[in-house]
């Protein structure tokens, strides 16, 4: 259960990064505030799971912020 709920986290994570690669620059402070509220939300999972591959997605978002 745990591995699932950080498949879905690493997937949201690696869908909002995309768009901030190439997404308009117009809409960036939005996706930084979705990415910002992302991050708030996935805390518990990213806590509990240790997922190598979650961690640097974090890093990767806190990095856009």
């Amino acid at each position: 259960n745990n591995y699932t709920r950080s498949e879905a986290v690493r997937q949201e994570l690696t869908r909002l990064l995309d768009i901030v690669a190439c997404g308009s620059p117009e809409y960036r402070s939005e996706i930084r505030a979705d990415l910002a509220k992302a991050l708030k939300r996935i805390q518990p999972v990213y806590i509990r799971s240790r997922d190598p591959e979650l961690i640097a997605l974090v890093k990767q978002v806190e990095s856009q912020i």
